[in-house]
């Protein structure tokens, strides 16, 4: 039985360092192993997957933000599925542990699912106000980008916490971010779950984003409840309680 590892997640949420740190620790999460930086361009995820994941939502090149829509699995034609059974074998077949990371597969991950045997779900966490900064430095008065922003952190978060409700305890974990870098119990967290010894790929410094609630957010996420329906503040604050109550847990055992 291979071991398998899907990290789940939000862009801009740390998964991209997750995979890294697995991926260097001896789960191979990236097909060629002369990848380079983040900085230079790789976001450390299987090309392979990541095609059929923009196959599976037919997003193409779409902004991140922009896909928003939970995959309709009745509208999945039998040739995804072979093609993704036949990714699944190949992989399987060349490593023994490996796994991959999209942030799409968030929205995918049903189809994903069904189609992988058992494996471990990694999913990370960051906070809202982090993330919404995150987009908003560079192009800060972008009247709607706010709120794309938004709908994008509660829809792929929604679905990343739906997955991660529905897998068994032990083949699960929540993974804060910012836990992550501001000290090592998080990333022993991860180890244990794994069962490896990770080598920290973490960086001094490139958290660049403390979270503050800024009266920007507070209007925008205030606009996306009243025109949807969701509340992107009380999903932040479900998932860090969840994410709290993990960690807790590891310490006490």
């Amino acid at each position: 039985m291979p071991e398998i590892c899907v990290v789940l997640g939000m862009h801009k949420s740390g998964t991209t360092l997750v995979s890294e740190i697995l991926h260097h620790s001896g789960i191979r999460m990236v097909e060629d192993d002369s990848a380079e930086t983040y900085d230079l361009g790789n976001h450390f995820e299987r090309e392979d997957t990541n095609r059929l994941n923009k196959r599976l939502l037919d997003c193409g090149e779409a902004p991140s933000i922009r896909v928003v829509d939970r995959l309709d699995l009745a509208g999945v034609t039998p040739d995804l599925r072979v093609a993704a059974q036949a990714l699944v074998e190949a992989a399987g077949a060349r490593d023994p542990a490996w796994g991959f990371k999209d942030p799409r597969t968030c929205l995918t991950y049903d189809f994903w699912k069904a189609v992988l045997p058992e494996h471990r779900l990694v999913c990370v966490f960051r906070d809202v106000r982090e993330v919404h900064a995150h987009y908003l430095k560079r192009r800060r008065y972008a009247p709607l980008r706010g709120l794309h922003v938004l709908r994008a952190w509660e829809a792929y978060n929604r679905c990343m916490l739906d997955a991660y409700t529905a897998a068994p305890s032990h083949r699960r974990i929540l993974v804060d971010y910012a836990r992550l870098m501001r000290d090592d119990v998080e990333l022993a967290r991860l180890g244990a779950f794994v069962g490896r010894n990770l080598v920290d790929r973490r960086i001094a410094g490139l958290r660049r984003n403390a979270p503050v609630e800024t009266a920007r957010l507070r209007c925008e996420a205030w606009l996306h409840k009243r025109s949807t329906g969701r509340d992107a503040m009380a999903l932040d604050r479900e998932i860090r309680t969840l994410a709290e109550i993990e960690a807790a847990g590891f310490v006490r055992g």
